[in-house]
Protein backbone atom coordinates (compact mmCIF):
# COMPACT_ATOMS: atom_id res chain seq x y z
CA UNK A 1 0.00 0.00 0.00
CA UNK A 2 1.14 3.52 -0.84
CA UNK A 3 -0.83 6.13 1.07
CA UNK A 4 -0.17 9.86 1.62
CA UNK A 5 -1.62 10.57 5.05
CA UNK A 6 -1.01 14.33 4.86
CA UNK A 7 0.46 16.64 2.24
CA UNK A 8 1.21 20.35 2.44
CA UNK A 9 2.74 23.04 4.61
CA UNK A 10 0.49 22.02 7.53
CA UNK A 11 2.11 18.58 7.62
CA UNK A 12 3.47 15.73 5.52
CA UNK A 13 3.46 11.98 6.06
CA UNK A 14 3.54 9.13 3.54
CA UNK A 15 2.91 5.48 4.47
CA UNK A 16 4.24 2.56 2.44
CA UNK A 17 3.49 -1.06 3.29
CA UNK A 18 5.50 -3.88 1.74
CA UNK A 19 5.00 -7.61 2.03
CA UNK A 20 5.75 -7.83 5.78
CA UNK A 21 6.78 -4.38 6.99
CA UNK A 22 5.84 -0.71 6.63
CA UNK A 23 7.64 2.65 6.63
CA UNK A 24 6.69 6.26 7.21
CA UNK A 25 8.31 8.95 5.11
CA UNK A 26 8.26 12.10 7.28
CA UNK A 27 6.02 12.67 10.29
CA UNK A 28 4.87 16.25 10.03
CA UNK A 29 1.53 15.79 11.79
CA UNK A 30 0.65 15.21 15.45
CA UNK A 31 0.47 11.68 16.81
CA UNK A 32 -3.26 12.14 17.49
CA UNK A 33 -3.85 13.13 13.86
CA UNK A 34 -1.67 10.29 12.63
CA UNK A 35 -3.67 7.74 14.64
CA UNK A 36 -6.94 9.10 13.29
CA UNK A 37 -5.74 8.91 9.70
CA UNK A 38 -4.30 5.44 10.16
CA UNK A 39 -7.64 4.16 11.49
CA UNK A 40 -9.42 5.53 8.42
CA UNK A 41 -7.41 3.26 6.10
CA UNK A 42 -6.94 0.32 8.49
CA UNK A 43 -3.27 0.94 9.24
CA UNK A 44 -1.93 -0.30 12.57
CA UNK A 45 0.82 2.14 13.68
CA UNK A 46 2.58 -0.81 15.35
CA UNK A 47 3.30 -2.28 11.92
CA UNK A 48 5.51 0.74 11.07
CA UNK A 49 9.10 -0.52 11.27
CA UNK A 50 10.94 2.74 10.61
CA UNK A 51 10.71 6.42 9.71
CA UNK A 52 12.62 8.12 6.89
CA UNK A 53 13.15 11.86 7.30
CA UNK A 54 13.73 14.05 4.26
CA UNK A 55 14.68 17.29 6.06
CA UNK A 56 14.15 19.16 9.30
CA UNK A 57 11.33 21.60 8.46
CA UNK A 58 8.48 21.40 10.96
CA UNK A 59 5.93 20.23 8.41
CA UNK A 60 8.06 17.08 8.00
CA UNK A 61 9.13 16.36 11.59
CA UNK A 62 6.48 17.97 13.82
CA UNK A 63 5.15 14.61 15.02
CA UNK A 64 8.44 12.69 15.13
CA UNK A 65 9.08 13.09 18.87
CA UNK A 66 5.63 11.80 19.85
CA UNK A 67 5.73 8.97 17.35
CA UNK A 68 9.08 7.52 18.43
CA UNK A 69 8.09 7.77 22.09
CA UNK A 70 5.16 5.47 21.35
CA UNK A 71 6.98 3.44 18.70
CA UNK A 72 10.78 3.40 19.23
CA UNK A 73 11.65 2.47 15.65
CA UNK A 74 14.78 3.44 13.69
CA UNK A 75 14.89 6.96 12.25
CA UNK A 76 16.65 7.10 8.89
CA UNK A 77 18.21 10.41 7.85
CA UNK A 78 21.56 11.85 6.80
CA UNK A 79 24.16 13.13 9.25
CA UNK A 80 23.45 16.86 8.84
CA UNK A 81 19.72 16.41 9.36
CA UNK A 82 20.40 14.24 12.41
CA UNK A 83 22.51 17.03 13.93
CA UNK A 84 19.57 19.42 13.67
CA UNK A 85 17.10 16.86 15.03
CA UNK A 86 19.31 16.33 18.07
CA UNK A 87 18.84 20.02 18.91
CA UNK A 88 15.07 19.78 18.47
CA UNK A 89 14.26 16.47 20.15
CA UNK A 90 14.63 16.07 23.94
CA UNK A 91 15.70 12.43 23.58
CA UNK A 92 18.09 10.94 21.03
CA UNK A 93 16.26 8.78 18.48
CA UNK A 94 17.64 5.47 17.28
CA UNK A 95 19.29 6.97 14.22
CA UNK A 96 20.27 4.92 11.18
CA UNK A 97 22.33 7.35 9.13
CA UNK A 98 22.37 7.13 5.36
CA UNK A 99 24.61 8.81 2.82
CA UNK A 100 22.80 11.15 0.46
CA UNK A 101 22.91 9.62 -3.02
CA UNK A 102 23.61 6.07 -1.81
CA UNK A 103 20.90 3.40 -1.68
CA UNK A 104 20.28 1.38 1.46
CA UNK A 105 18.12 -1.60 2.35
CA UNK A 106 15.70 -2.17 5.21
CA UNK A 107 13.67 -5.37 5.29
CA UNK A 108 12.06 -5.65 1.84
CA UNK A 109 12.60 -1.98 0.97
CA UNK A 110 15.33 -0.58 -1.27
CA UNK A 111 15.57 3.16 -0.58
CA UNK A 112 17.61 5.77 -2.39
CA UNK A 113 17.78 9.26 -0.84
CA UNK A 114 18.76 11.87 -3.43
CA UNK A 115 19.65 15.53 -3.00
CA UNK A 116 17.16 18.29 -3.82
CA UNK A 117 17.44 22.09 -3.75
CA UNK A 118 15.64 23.38 -0.66
CA UNK A 119 16.45 25.76 2.18
CA UNK A 120 17.55 23.22 4.79
CA UNK A 121 20.92 21.76 5.81
CA UNK A 122 20.96 18.67 3.55
CA UNK A 123 17.52 18.00 2.06
CA UNK A 124 16.72 14.76 0.26
CA UNK A 125 13.80 13.05 -1.38
CA UNK A 126 13.42 9.35 -2.03
CA UNK A 127 12.84 6.56 -4.46
CA UNK A 128 11.57 3.34 -2.91
CA UNK A 129 11.54 -0.10 -4.52
CA UNK A 130 9.14 -2.60 -2.96
CA UNK A 131 6.78 -5.30 -4.26
CA UNK A 132 8.23 -4.91 -7.77
CA UNK A 133 7.32 -1.21 -7.82
CA UNK A 134 9.52 1.86 -7.93
CA UNK A 135 7.94 4.82 -6.14
CA UNK A 136 9.27 8.36 -6.48
CA UNK A 137 8.61 10.76 -3.57
CA UNK A 138 9.71 14.26 -4.53
CA UNK A 139 8.42 17.44 -2.89
CA UNK A 140 10.09 20.54 -1.42
CA UNK A 141 12.41 21.51 -4.23
CA UNK A 142 12.91 24.86 -5.85
CA UNK A 143 14.15 23.56 -9.17
CA UNK A 144 14.56 20.32 -11.08
CA UNK A 145 18.17 19.20 -11.37
CA UNK A 146 19.58 16.47 -13.57
CA UNK A 147 20.04 14.46 -10.35
CA UNK A 148 16.31 14.65 -9.66
CA UNK A 149 15.42 13.62 -13.20
CA UNK A 150 17.88 10.74 -13.18
CA UNK A 151 16.66 9.22 -9.92
CA UNK A 152 12.97 9.53 -10.80
CA UNK A 153 13.33 7.68 -14.11
CA UNK A 154 11.18 4.57 -14.61
CA UNK A 155 9.02 5.06 -11.52
CA UNK A 156 5.73 3.16 -11.42
CA UNK A 157 4.18 5.72 -9.06
CA UNK A 158 5.18 9.39 -8.98
CA UNK A 159 4.38 11.54 -5.94
CA UNK A 160 5.50 14.96 -7.18
CA UNK A 161 5.22 18.47 -5.81
CA UNK A 162 2.93 20.95 -7.57
CA UNK A 163 3.06 23.64 -4.92
CA UNK A 164 1.84 26.85 -6.49
CA UNK A 165 0.79 28.89 -9.48
CA UNK A 166 3.37 31.65 -9.90
CA UNK A 167 0.82 34.41 -10.64
CA UNK A 168 -1.03 33.59 -7.42
CA UNK A 169 2.17 33.82 -5.41
CA UNK A 170 2.97 37.23 -6.86
CA UNK A 171 -0.53 38.56 -6.22
CA UNK A 172 -1.04 37.13 -2.71
CA UNK A 173 -0.79 39.29 0.41
CA UNK A 174 2.28 37.52 1.82
CA UNK A 175 5.52 39.48 2.41
CA UNK A 176 8.06 39.86 -0.38
CA UNK A 177 10.48 37.56 1.46
CA UNK A 178 7.92 34.74 1.36
CA UNK A 179 7.38 35.23 -2.37
CA UNK A 180 11.11 35.26 -3.07
CA UNK A 181 11.60 32.07 -1.08
CA UNK A 182 8.75 30.12 -2.68
CA UNK A 183 9.68 31.17 -6.22
CA UNK A 184 13.44 30.82 -5.69
CA UNK A 185 15.78 27.93 -6.44
CA UNK A 186 15.54 26.71 -2.81
CA UNK A 187 11.77 27.01 -2.51
CA UNK A 188 8.98 24.98 -4.05
CA UNK A 189 8.01 23.63 -7.47
CA UNK A 190 5.29 25.40 -9.46
CA UNK A 191 2.49 23.65 -11.31
CA UNK A 192 4.18 24.34 -14.64
CA UNK A 193 7.57 23.08 -13.49
CA UNK A 194 5.89 20.00 -12.03
CA UNK A 195 4.18 19.27 -15.34
CA UNK A 196 7.44 19.72 -17.23
CA UNK A 197 9.21 17.32 -14.88
CA UNK A 198 6.47 14.72 -15.14
CA UNK A 199 6.56 15.03 -18.94
CA UNK A 200 10.21 13.91 -18.93
CA UNK A 201 9.36 10.95 -16.66
CA UNK A 202 6.31 9.53 -18.43
CA UNK A 203 6.78 6.00 -19.78
CA UNK A 204 4.70 2.98 -20.77
CA UNK A 205 4.63 1.37 -17.31
CA UNK A 206 3.80 4.48 -15.29
CA UNK A 207 0.74 3.59 -13.21
CA UNK A 208 -0.19 6.74 -11.32
CA UNK A 209 0.78 10.38 -10.80
CA UNK A 210 -0.05 12.08 -7.49
CA UNK A 211 0.42 15.85 -7.21
CA UNK A 212 1.58 16.81 -3.74
CA UNK A 213 2.36 19.64 -1.31
CA UNK A 214 -0.15 22.09 -2.83
CA UNK A 215 -0.21 25.58 -1.34
CA UNK A 216 -3.54 26.35 0.30
CA UNK A 217 -3.35 30.04 -0.62
CA UNK A 218 -1.55 29.98 -3.99
CA UNK A 219 -2.97 26.88 -5.64
CA UNK A 220 -5.98 24.61 -5.83
CA UNK A 221 -6.37 20.96 -6.87
CA UNK A 222 -8.28 21.59 -10.10
CA UNK A 223 -5.82 24.23 -11.26
CA UNK A 224 -2.78 22.09 -10.44
CA UNK A 225 -4.15 19.13 -12.36
CA UNK A 226 -5.21 21.33 -15.29
CA UNK A 227 -1.75 22.93 -15.62
CA UNK A 228 0.07 19.59 -15.35
CA UNK A 229 -2.15 18.02 -18.01
CA UNK A 230 -1.55 21.04 -20.23
CA UNK A 231 2.22 20.55 -19.94
CA UNK A 232 1.89 16.84 -20.68
CA UNK A 233 -0.22 17.57 -23.76
CA UNK A 234 2.24 20.24 -24.88
CA UNK A 235 5.00 17.62 -24.74
CA UNK A 236 2.87 14.96 -26.44
CA UNK A 237 2.92 12.53 -23.49
CA UNK A 238 -0.50 12.91 -21.88
CA UNK A 239 -2.34 9.60 -21.56
CA UNK A 240 -5.86 9.22 -20.10
CA UNK A 241 -4.71 5.74 -19.09
CA UNK A 242 -2.51 7.19 -16.33
CA UNK A 243 -4.54 8.51 -13.40
CA UNK A 244 -3.53 11.95 -12.11
CA UNK A 245 -4.62 12.52 -8.52
CA UNK A 246 -4.04 15.30 -6.02
CA UNK A 247 -2.90 14.56 -2.48
CA UNK A 248 -5.12 16.16 0.13
CA UNK A 249 -3.81 18.61 2.71
CA UNK A 250 -6.32 17.57 5.39
CA UNK A 251 -7.68 14.15 4.46
CA UNK A 252 -6.08 10.79 3.78
CA UNK A 253 -5.42 10.40 0.06
CA UNK A 254 -6.98 7.12 -1.17
CA UNK A 255 -4.39 4.32 -0.93
CA UNK A 256 -2.76 2.70 -3.93
CA UNK A 257 -2.58 -1.08 -3.83
CA UNK A 258 0.96 -2.41 -4.33
CA UNK A 259 0.12 -6.09 -4.66
CA UNK A 260 2.44 -7.69 -7.19
CA UNK A 261 1.28 -7.40 -10.80
CA UNK A 262 1.78 -10.58 -12.85
CA UNK A 263 4.49 -10.37 -15.52
CA UNK A 264 3.14 -9.03 -18.80
CA UNK A 265 0.30 -6.99 -17.31
CA UNK A 266 2.14 -3.75 -16.57
CA UNK A 267 2.04 -1.15 -19.30
CA UNK A 268 -1.14 -2.41 -20.94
Amino acid sequence: MFCPLASGSSGNAVFIRGSHHALLFDVGISYKSLLKKCREVEIDPHEISGVCISHEHADHVRGLESFIKKHPVPVFCNRETAKVLLKILPERPSFRLFQTGERFYFHEFEILPFRVQHDTVDPVMFTVKVLERKIGICTDLGLVSSTVEMHLEKCDILYIEANHEEERVMSCSRPAAYKQRVLGRYGHLSNTASGQLIATLTHASLEKIILAHLSEECNDPLLAKEVVIRELEKNGVFSPRIPIEVASRTEVTPPTNLSIIPTGIKGL
